[in-house]
């Protein structure tokens, strides 16, 4: 009886430890876990840290009239972190894009064509951008064409607050937005700067604006795109800045008009 007994008790603890045993794995896969979650996070906020100071040095040597100037030519200019990482800081004329609140319908169709809409839906989506900030039709049409797409809204006969409402534009979808969104802006207030356009756009524009354009007018625009990479993760920054000289503060001459 005894030994019956003892053996009973041998049993209680053999599952006992090995409850323990599963127990302590768990706690230790949770905790492991946990810090792995919490490194990332560390390390994403670094990142992005690291890519908003490299936004304001790229508007701090904009501004640097010595060798250490930078200028929106595109060229990517590298650079090391701390903990091994890197960094890439490119800047752009926003000048370089489209604005589709001033751009021919012609040149919306050559865009769209160019970033793969087909023929005779490129013409349709064109005159829809253009509709939307044009101040010839009636508010009426309007309201007809967006309530029988199912849409609230009507376009506002004004030129683009953003991209985000280009996305607004009956039959316009997300994919196409997104490949549009390299080429366009809603910054700039001429023409595009053809001696530093991108070649696609540039091919646009020889075949539907032959003619050279004037030059842009007001205060340049420049797109900065800071990138980091650390070990374990990385972040990247965009910012539209206007950098206009003619502010009597010196805090006003870098205007942020886009940060993301």
């Amino acid at each position: 009886m005894a030994s019956r007994e003892r053996g009973f008790v041998l049993l209680i603890v053999l599952w006992t430890v090995a409850l323990l045993a599963l127990v302590s794995s768990h706690v230790t896969a949770t905790a492991r876990n946990a810090l792995a979650s919490a490194a990332a996070l560390r390390t994403g906020a670094e990142a992005e840290a690291a890519a908003d100071g490299l936004v304001r040095e790229a508007m701090l040597r904009l501004l640097d009239p010595s060798a250490k100037h930078w200028s929106a030519d595109g060229v990517p200019h590298q650079g090391r972190l701390p903990r091994g990482g890197s960094s890439v800081v490119t800047i752009v004329d926003e000048a370089s894009r489209i604005n589709p609140s001033t751009a021919p319908a012609e040149v919306m169709v050559g865009l769209l064509r160019a970033v793969g809409v087909d023929k005779g839906r490129a013409g349709g989506l064109a005159s829809m951008i253009v509709d939307w900030h044009s101040l010839a039709g009636t508010a009426g049409q309007r309201l007809a064409t967006y309530r029988g797409a199912g849409l609230p809204y009507i376009p506002p006969s004004a030129g683009f607050f953003s991209l985000d409402e280009l996305a607004l534009v009956v039959g316009m979808t997300p994919d196409v937005v997104a490949r549009l969104a390299p080429y366009v802006t809603v910054h700039t207030a001429g023409p595009v700067n053809r001696l530093v356009a991108d070649p696609l756009v540039l091919a646009v524009l020889r075949e539907t604006l032959p003619a050279q354009e004037a030059e842009q007018t007001g205060p340049p625009v420049v797109r900065i795109i800071a990138q980091v990479k650390l070990p374990g993760g990385g972040a990247t920054r965009q910012a539209v800045v206007r950098i206009d000289m003619g502010q009597d503060d010196p805090a006003d001459i870098c205007q942020i008009l886009e940060w993301e």
